[in-house]
């Protein structure tokens, strides 16, 4: 009996083995399917990410080889600026072998960058072009003198700014394609991601599968797997994100760049069908931050940018974007702008610029000038944005802290301005600039003992074109330099020869107009003196008018520019005197000889009887200097200029500005006149 309880126990025993048996069995089959699948998307994973890698390093050479292209494309052309600069010193008495060193450096940045491109790449042919031109150029001729040099020099100019133009559009094409390229980069390894987050998921659901299958042992080891995985998947997207980041961000205010504004404001202009509702762009440049990086350094700049951001901030909607586009200057995308939001954005910016900004332990005062312009019929981003780019600069000129709205006809203004400069730099080159003269009045004695020499400008269409156009033109550009010294040589000989040949004019004196690019450029009295040496004008017949905005200008360069011109015998007049902030202790410093009265003043005491005449008379007299008054067209404005006792005068009344033919037949004609005159 107890045998039969002990075979029966063995046999319940087996009996109980055998599911289990069978159930090891169907557990191993199961174990060694989910390996291999676990390994066949262990191998589908670690493929996709072997692909990945090298597609990323394909992308990430593409990107580095645009980045190499737009650096050196960069340097060559601040290269062609220098070359210029230059060059323009050179025209100040510089040294020409500078001038073949920056060439010299030129060519061979030119060297590099093309040989940077493919051989058969359009680039790669515009660069060769410009080696060709510039190798062709007949550089030997500015170290000649005369005519030839000065027209070998003018040429130089041209050529060299035409380099630097064609290398910027170059620069641009690549700095466009360096952003293209890094943003495919990204969307593929994006996409590759994707990707792999597929497979990740197959290997979750297995991972599960084997958690319930496996012992603990196992299912530990494939948890720490997965992690790792997962580990590497967030290294993976983190990397993602900050090199996407980095692409359409700026790395100093964290704002979005050039880049990402012209993307949103792209986004935002497809679906305005209606332009009544379609997106604005304002454009903000800030109003004298170059004198906060020359006085308080460039990282008190940075830190002052960094602010003006915080600002632009706060002044803006949620649904606003606010971009950095380089230097000192921001942009805003107002999308479904119906007229007023962005008007509203101006205004509360200019008011949060109203409060002072501390930047190095000293508060700055800072302004803005604003363009905004609106969707209405541009084709692309880059359209929209010019435009803004235009209203900001009639701002600019229209005083600065403020803003103007876009108009259609200020793209016509620009467009004329800009056909006007290029005509101005001809005739400049041409010498093609004629010198009217204007003359001044004594009226103790009646007669003319001085003239002023004013430049005009005759366009190829043989018609003046007023100074109040192109004498600004002239001052943004630059050209105003050579046009006044070119004025300046031409006044002294002419005005020497009249003093020699035309009777009653051997004391005749002459005044002219100097502007402030002129005194800043630190050469000016160089070229003073050698008009004078080569003229033979005595220096005390010769008078320099400056305005009031140039005698308030603090810089060491004019200041001492001014006491070599009096150094040299040279008189001083203070032109426009009443049409700006005039201060009396300036006057005295810079120790100016006349004292002009503006024509407003003489509008004005159409109405006071000559008093406010009288009383700045009065003041100069006090001062010891000259009064002349400028603007008399009536016989009321001269007899309240004469009561007043002013010493001269000048206006439409008593002579309109003439060629120099014409000048000299006036002076002769008085000359005759005065012996009847004074019988």
């Amino acid at each position: 009996m107890r045998m039969f309880r002990r075979r029966r126990s063995e046999d319940a025993f087996a009996t109980d083995l055998v599911p289990v048996y069978e159930a090891r069995q169907w557990q191993k089959v199961v174990q060694a399917v989910l390996v291999l699948v676990m390994v066949s998307a262990t191998i589908g994973v670690l493929g996709i990410v072997v692909r990945n890698s090298v597609l990323l390093g394909r992308m990430t050479a593409e990107v580095s080889d645009a980045q190499q292209r737009t650096t050196n494309l960069h340097q060559l052309q601040f290269s062609a600026i220098q070359l210029r600069l230059t060059l323009i010193e050179l025209d100040a008495g510089g040294d020409p072998d500078a001038v073949t060193i920056r060439r010299g450096l030129l060519g061979r940045l030119a060297t590099v960058v093309r040989l940077l491109f493919p051989a058969s790449s359009s680039q790669a042919r515009q660069l060769q072009e410009i080696q060709t031109e510039l190798d062709r150029f007949p550089w030997h001729r500015l170290e000649g003198k005369g005519h030839d040099r000065t027209v070998a020099l003018s040429a130089a100019k041209v050529l060299v700014a035409q380099v630097e133009v064609r290398v910027k559009a170059i620069y641009d094409v690549q700095e466009k394609f360096f952003y293209d390229a890094t943003r495919e980069s990204l969307e593929a390894k994006r996409s590759s991601e994707n990707a792999l987050v597929v497979l990740v998921s197959l290997v979750v659901v297995m991972a599960v599968s084997w958690l319930i299958l496996l012992r603990r042992r196992a299912r530990n080891r494939l948890v720490l797997a997965y992690a790792a995985l997962l580990s590497e998947v967030s290294e993976r997207r983190t990397l993602q994100d900050q090199l996407s980041h980095q692409a359409f961000h700026d790395a100093l205010t964290g704002l979005p760049n050039r880049a990402m504004f012209l993307q949103e404001l792209t986004a935002t202009m497809r679906p305005a069908a209606d332009p009544a509702s379609g997106p604005s762009v304002v454009l903000v440049d800030l109003d004298g931050f170059k004198n906060v990086n020359d006085t308080l350094g460039h990282a008190a700049g940075d830190d002052l940018l960094r602010q003006i951001a915080d600002r632009l901030r706060e002044c803006v909607r949620a649904e606003d974007t606010v971009a950095r586009l380089g230097g000192d200057e921001f942009a805003i995308v107002v999308p479904a702008d119906t007229g007023h939001e962005a008007l509203a954005v101006s205004r509360r910016l200019i008011d949060a610029l109203m409060s002072p900004i501390t930047v190095a332990g000293q508060e700055i005062s800072i302004s803005a000038s604003i363009g905004i312009a609106r969707l209405d019929g541009q084709d692309t981003a880059d359209d929209l944005l010019s435009d803004a780019d235009i209203a900001m600069y009639a701002a600019k000129k229209a005083g600065k802290d403020r803003y103007e709205v876009f108009r259609h006809d200020m793209r016509d203004q620009t467009l004329q301005r800009v056909r006007l400069e290029q005509q101005l730099g001809r005739a400049v080159a041409n010498r093609e600039i004629e010198v009217f003269y204007q003359p001044i009045v004594d009226l103790s004695a009646d007669r003319v003992t001085a003239v002023e020499a004013l430049a005009r400008w005759r366009h190829p269409e043989d018609e003046l074109v007023s100074p109040a156009v192109f004498i600004p033109i002239a001052e943004d550009s630059g050209l105003i330099r050579e046009i006044g010294s070119d004025v300046l040589r031409q006044a002294c000989v002419t005005v020497q020869q009249w003093r020699q040949t035309v009777p009653g004019s051997k004391d005749l004196s002459v005044t002219v107009n100097v502007s402030a690019r002129q005194l800043l450029s630190g050469t000016f009295s160089g070229h003073l003196f050698d008009a004078l040496r080569d003229s033979g004008l005595p220096p005390t017949s010769l008078t320099l008018e400056i305005t009031e905005s140039l005698m308030l200008e603090e810089s060491d360069t004019v200041v001492a520019e001014l006491a070599r011109i009096k150094s040299l015998g040279v008189r001083l007049a203070m032109d426009d005197f009443g049409a700006g902030y005039s201060s009396i202790a300036l006057l005295l410093r810079l120790q100016v000889d006349v004292l002009k009265i503006d024509k407003t003043f003489l509008d004005l005491d159409n109405r006071e009887q000559g008093t406010l005449i009288r009383a700045v008379t009065e003041l100069g007299h006090t001062l010891g200097l000259t009064v002349v008054a400028e603007g008399v067209e009536t016989t009321e404005q001269l007899a309240h200029v004469r009561a007043a006792q002013c010493d001269a005068a000048q206006g439409f009344l008593l002579a309109r500005p003439m060629p120099e033919a014409a000048t000299r037949r006036h002076l002769e004609v008085a000359a005759q006149l005065l012996p009847a005159a004074n019988t």
